[in-house]
């Protein structure tokens, strides 16, 4: 069963928002409105870094698409309805794309924060690792060397006991050191 519809008599525009007057449209209208060129392309802040590349048409923005809908709808343009019903279908699988390339991204961003984590968790533990051995090897270095030092001591301290003090000065001397 055919859609039948009424044109409405007293407005000369389709809603208070629409740019387009009922009385001018026709089927071939409706098609230059799909036109490529409605919409400007997404740029991501640089010049030239357009998101469409070249020898891809400019699709119209998906409001354009949604007016151009409602008055197809409205006069029965089928084959119009059904050109952008499709450029629907095609807008939601990009979207849907767009969707799974985002979690991917968001994924990966997530273990590349993960690894990061544990990469500086190593480096600190690595860090107080050869903090903790630079300690250790120094103290043992002051421990051999003193342990390399000691007999010589002994020996002058073996060396001092057998002098015998010639004056009484060295002897009083000897007396208040020991």
């Amino acid at each position: 069963m055919p859609l039948r519809l009424c044109k409405p008599s007293s407005a000369p525009f389709l809603s208070n928002s629409s740019p387009i007057p009922i009385n001018n449209i026709k089927r071939r209208s409706l098609k230059a409105y799909l036109a490529p060129g409605d919409s400007a392309p997404t740029t991501n802040g640089e010049e030239g870094n357009n998101e469409i590349q070249e020898g891809q048409e400019r699709e119209p923005s998906l409001k354009n698409l949604m007016k151009i809908y409602r008055q197809a709808i409205f006069y029965g343009d089928e084959k119009t309805i059904l050109n952008i019903e499709a450029k629907v279908g095609t807008i939601e699988k990009e979207n849907q794309e767009l969707l799974q390339k985002v979690s991917s991204l968001s994924a990966e961003i997530t273990s590349g924060k993960e690894k990061y984590i544990r990469l500086q968790a190593d480096f600190d533990n690595f860090r107080r690792r050869s903090d903790k051995e630079r300690v250790n090897i120094r103290s043992d270095a002051q421990g051999e060397v003193i342990e390399s030092l000691l007999p010589m001591v002994d020996s002058f301290e073996r060396a001092k006991q057998q002098i015998q003090p010639e004056t009484e000065k060295e002897t009083k001397n000897k007396m208040q050191k020991s």
